[in-house]
């Protein structure tokens, strides 16, 4: 135990950084100089610890809390022993009856019998009418001697005599040529008549072909073709002309003419004519080929 000096504040000096001044003031109370010079009052020593009161009640429960999270399923247990075979049940309805099979291979061919006698050769018949003759009728023409010039020229002719021809017989002409021309421009006309003569008849088919430049010895194929529509006096026929070079047209027409009027009942002469182009040009024939087809 010591002694506090009792002094009043004023008179009790400002402690150094880190330490306090305790003293006791004029009316007995204890204080404490700060070093920042201010005045606390001293804490007294703790008295001793009271009795301990009696306890409170006891506090109502607390609301559940939520449900916890569901575990994990545990691992699936061993197969237990298999039980007893139940009994056979009732015999189910019989099925439909399966697709017959296929056929078995035909047996061998038995043995011929024996041929038996020969009957009596009866009476010969009557002999029958004569058959009509094979129909044909065509000209050909092999190397044609002198060359068309720029004048209107029969080729070949044929003379059809008189009711031969049928209706839907096709006259047929078909010729191979060469075509020389020194001139650039020039247009060959090709045609199919019949009549009377070879360059007086009507003009049944006709084809022109223009050239754009000079041509020597060029190969061209004629081919055309007449149907006849009716036959007599009134007869007719429609066809059509087309003539093919090596050095293709410049302007080729194929006219398809219209019924041609023609007599059946008197000779026809089928003539195939052709005209050069030009003074200049001139047209080789080699062979030419009139039919009647049927």
């Amino acid at each position: 135990m010591f002694d506090l000096p009792r002094m009043s504040a004023a008179d009790v000096p400002v402690p150094a950084v880190g330490r306090v001044l305790v003293f006791v003031d004029p009316s007995g109370v204890i204080k404490q100089r700060m070093p920042d010079g201010s005045i606390v009052s001293a804490t007294g020593l703790t008295g001793a610890q009271g009795a301990s009161g009696a306890q409170g009640a006891t506090g109502q429960q607390g609301a559940t809390g939520q449900q916890g999270a569901t575990g994990q399923q545990g691992a699936t247990g061993q197969q237990g022993a298999t039980g007893q075979q139940g009994a056979t049940g009732q015999q189910g309805a019989t099925g439909q009856q399966g697709a017959t099979g296929q056929q078995g291979a035909q047996g061998a061919t038995g043995q011929q019998g024996a041929t038996g006698q020969q009957g009596a050769t009866g009476q010969q018949g009557a002999q029958g009418a004569a058959g009509a003759a094979a129909f044909s009728l065509s000209a050909s023409l092999v190397v044609v001697g002198a060359p068309v010039g720029n004048v209107e020229s029969s080729v070949h002719s044929l003379v059809i005599p008189p009711n031969v021809l049928q209706v839907g017989d096709v006259i047929s002409i078909e010729a191979m040529a060469r075509y020389n021309s020194v001139q650039a421009l020039s247009t060959a006309i090709t045609r199919v008549r019949m009549g009377v003569t070879p360059l007086s008849g009507l003009i049944a088919a006709s084809g022109d072909f223009a050239n754009s430049a000079a041509r020597t010895s060029e190969p061209c194929m004629i081919s055309a073709m007449l149907v006849v529509r009716a036959i007599g006096v009134a007869g007719l026929v429609m066809g059509g002309l087309k003539e093919v070079r090596t050095v293709p047209s410049s302007s080729q027409t194929v006219a398809a003419s219209s019924s041609v009027p023609i007599n059946t009942t008197a000779p026809i002469v089928v003539a195939l004519t052709a005209i050069s182009g030009n003074p200049n040009a001139q047209i080789f024939y080699e062979v030419c080929r009139i039919a009647v087809l049927r």
